[in-house]
């Protein structure tokens, strides 16, 4: 039995065997980012798949495939609120799970373009 492929679409069953492959279709572009702060392992990028709509994929997935220091990861609230926006990406650089998946989010945008 084969592995598992990182993400299928539940509309189309289209299927990407690595996140690689995901973030390079040029039929998913992201939306953007859906924090959880206080369960950083709830948290999930969007995307848009063309013409299916909205694919989740869980943060924890993708950090460490994309250096995200795990250890940037506490409990500590953020400060302004900036995660309830899905698409404010800007830069956060507050010691919490949120400021963590936003440059997560930034470096997945970086690869998109």
């Amino acid at each position: 039995m084969g592995a598992e492929p990182f993400r299928r679409c539940n509309m189309c069953g289209r299927t990407w065997a690595t996140w690689e492959a995901f973030l390079l279709d040029p039929q998913v572009s992201l939306v953007g980012l859906q924090a959880v702060p206080k369960v950083p392992a709830a948290s999930v990028l969007v995307f848009n798949h063309a013409r299916c709509g909205s694919i989740s994929v869980r943060t924890a997935k993708l950090r460490p495939l994309l250096s995200i220091d795990e250890n940037s990861l506490s409990e500590v609230e953020p400060c302004d609120g900036c995660f309830r926006d899905l698409d404010d990406l800007a830069r956060c650089d507050k010691p919490c799970s949120v400021a963590a998946d936003r440059r997560l989010a930034l470096e997945v945008r970086r690869r998109k373009a």
